[in-house]
């Protein structure tokens, strides 16, 4: 990072009030934490390797601090974490049949771009075509990515080792990070927030990662597009297996699951469960 570059933010800032009181290095940039008034805040100044500089406030509380900053401000739409990014979600967490499914997925900056421009979101408002269409999109501009497939028997024998989903989930994302750390080298990962810091920090050891954690992190294009991957192959393993049984297993956990959960269980065993379902889930008992 150019000192010029971010003395200067540090000169503006002190102008207008606000003490810095901390500085911290992160992958590609540094960030910047101020006070003024009992009141911190921070922004975080980038650069890549070709020399472009950003400054992203998509963190930074106080509209004063933004405006000197006179940064590339993330909107609502595109939030948290500016490219070069792995972004991480899942899919069938919520699903009672089925497995669970998590994806990592690099961007630089010219992925991101095109991932912006083909209309990638939370996979959860996008109807089913939606998602096998940008499926395609998305591997035609983001060849480092990896899918991790819990089966439901797998999960059944994993939750009565830990008694808790996000910890399963915890180390299923830690699994799919690392291995796109491999294939990238990029260290800055992006994840919604669904459990503590020290857990998915424990799982990934001492792999030189910053890892962001922030609720309604699929609005970043890099985390939406991990959500769609994720999303079409927990799908896809639906598809597979209502062909294998000869019977129509819907997503999520209403009665039409019930129902196709019950017509396995009359036809092959309720004793069998176990492979189609999530058995910690409440629709178990109604079987």
């Amino acid at each position: 990072m150019n000192n010029d570059f971010t003395a200067e933010i540090i000169k503006k800032a002190a102008e207008e009030g606000f003490v810095l009181i901390n500085r911290r290095d992160i992958s590609y940039g540094v960030q910047l934490t101020f006070e003024r008034g009992g009141q911190r805040d921070m922004i975080r100044l980038y650069e890549n390797t070709k020399g472009k500089r950003s400054i992203d406030t998509s963190l930074t509380k106080s509209d004063k601090l933004k405006a000197l900053a006179g940064g590339t401000h993330q909107s609502a739409e595109n939030p948290l974490l500016a490219p070069p990014l792995i972004g991480s979600d899942e899919a069938g967490k919520g699903d009672w049949l089925g497995p669970l499914t998590v994806c990592a997925l690099y961007a630089d900056e010219v992925m991101y771009e095109k991932l912006a421009a083909s209309g990638v979101k939370d996979s959860k408002k996008l109807t089913p075509g939606k998602i096998e269409k940008l499926k395609d999109e998305i591997l035609a501009v983001c060849p480092h990515y990896s899918i991790i497939v819990i089966t439901p028997s797998e999960f059944n024998r994993l939750y009565e080792q830990k008694k808790n989903i996000n910890l399963i989930l915890t180390a299923a994302h830690a699994a799919a990070i690392k291995s796109v750390y491999a294939k990238s080298g990029c260290g800055r990962v992006l994840i919604d927030k669904f459990a503590p810091e020290y857990r998915i920090a424990g799982e990934l050891g001492d792999y030189p990662l910053e890892i962001h954690q922030e609720n309604r992190a699929e609005a970043n294009f890099a985390v939406a597009a991990a959500s769609i991957l994720a999303r079409y192959t927990y799908m896809a393993k639906l598809k597979q297996m209502s062909e294998k049984y000869g019977i129509d297993f819907p997503p999520g956990a209403a009665n039409a699951a019930n129902t196709a959960a019950g017509q396995f269980a009359a036809k092959y065993g309720k004793e069998f469960l176990g492979d189609i379902c999530k058995i910690s889930f409440k629709n178990t008992q109604k079987i």
